[in-house]
């Protein structure tokens, strides 16, 4: 037998032949709802007395992929799509816009279970979930910025070297080997030595008065460096003993060539190279060996008016012993 105003009820009331009442009409009209009266409407699913404008007293499924195709729990909800509570654009599949309150059941993330039965947390350590393939390696960083300056050294012991230093000189008391350890002098060289060489050639011609600085054309030959042809004078590139050839060409007889070697510009402490009184046109020719130093200098003055009208012919080379 049907339950009293349900579906099946109300179509008896109606089946071929059948003569409804006035009451039996206000029963059909009661089971819908009037658009004049949507502010008091309340539908009922599953019950007769809904007290909320929805009620369901059962299991709903909402959405295309549920709905018509799977089963929801007993009195409970399947949702296809986004749920939102306190927000119209939920931004995930439960967006909740305010507080939550868990009483009891726990909360479950993925396979992590956040809150217990019990309504414990978990150690957040223990919320880790398994470890993931490595990453890739970095691309390598930029250069840091030089380090700052190391602090000085602690000064060494006293040495025990027999060598002492002087002006742009070493000196020691000891005899000095090269390829040998037991040299028998002040400088035992066992095998070849190799100087600097320094050698010049100058050729000139002028007209010579008294105390006349020759100038010289430009070197035939400047090995070393020596001869500066812009001052014309020679300036000693090392320590060493130098030797001086000079040869003077005159025109005429009865004339004398006197030449002076001038070291450092000391005109009144001159080195006479050559000094000859020809009696016939010829050529003289003389030689000086003079120790320099290094930076030390020299030049050729005559001192003796040769003619005023011939003109004399000079050379000189020069080059270290």
């Amino acid at each position: 037998m049907n339950e009293p105003n349900s579906r099946d009820n109300i179509k008896d009331y109606f089946i071929t032949g059948a003569i409804p009442t006035q009451e039996q009409f206000e029963e059909l009209l009661d089971a819908f709802v009037h658009r004049h009266h949507e502010s008091e409407a309340r539908v009922g699913l599953g019950t007769s007395a809904p007290m909320n404008i929805l009620d369901v007293d059962g299991s709903v499924a909402i959405g295309h992929a549920y709905a018509g195709n799977r089963e929801a729990p007993d009195n409970g909800l399947l949702v296809d799509g986004k749920v939102g509570i306190g927000t119209g654009d939920p931004l995930a599949e439960l967006h909740v816009n305010g507080a939550a309150i868990i009483d009891g059941g726990g909360l479950t993330i993925g396979e992590i279970e956040v809150i217990n039965a019990a309504g414990e947390w978990h150690d957040p350590a223990a919320l880790q979930g398994p470890q993931g393939d490595p990453g890739q390696n970095g691309q390598d960083g930029q250069d840091g910025a030089p380090g700052a300056p190391g602090a000085d050294g602690k000064d060494g012991e006293p040495g025990t070297s027999l060598w002492s230093d002087g002006v742009e000189e070493v000196t020691t008391d000891v005899n000095v080997g090269i390829q040998t350890k037991t040299p028998e002098t002040a400088l035992h060289v066992n095998g070849f030595v190799t100087k600097q060489q320094v050698a010049f050639t100058l050729n000139g011609m002028e007209k010579v008065e008294s105390n006349f600085q020759i100038k010289f054309n430009a070197p035939e030959t400047n090995e070393g460096g020596g001869w500066q042809e812009g001052t014309n004078e020679f300036i000693a590139p090392e320590n060493g003993t130098y030797l001086f050839l000079s040869n003077i060409i005159i025109r005429e007889a009865g004339q004398g060539g006197e030449l002076r070697l001038i070291k450092n510009h000391e005109l009144q402490s001159p080195l006479f190279l050559l000094w000859e009184q020809l009696i016939a046109q010829g050529s003289m020719s003389n030689s000086l060996a003079v120790p320099l130093q290094k930076g030390e200098s020299i030049t050729v003055f005559a001192n003796q008016t040769i003619s005023d009208k011939n003109v004399a012919q000079f050379n000189l080379t020069g080059y270290r012993l």
